[in-house]
């Protein structure tokens, strides 16, 4: 999928285990009701700001996977659901 929009916030990266490192970012899309879309960025793909300078403000389109989980709630034991959005490509626009 794709989605392009201006980069609301750029998280730093955290090291989630010893082979695998998450960072987020925040997209603002441009709706009137709900503009703001968090992203993240795996492992290799964490750069991804670095490396093509991209920052803050920029308008951008934003390719990705979408995805989601189950947890079980450990006070409840009700079993939970969460969407996750991993972006694989971000490229500038003009």
């Amino acid at each position: 999928m794709i989605l392009e929009g201006k980069i609301h916030e750029i998280q730093d990266t955290m090291q989630k285990t010893e082979s695998f490192k998450v960072r987020n970012f925040v997209l603002d899309n441009g709706d009137r009701y709900s503009p703001y879309v968090m992203f993240q960025l795996t492992n290799d793909n964490c750069g991804v700001f670095e490396d093509s300078h991209i920052q803050e403000g920029d308008n951008v389109e934003v390719s990705f996977n979408v995805g989601g989980k189950d947890y079980k709630d450990k006070n409840t034991g009700e079993t939970k659901y969460f969407n996750i959005l991993t972006a694989w490509k971000i490229v500038l626009r003009q």
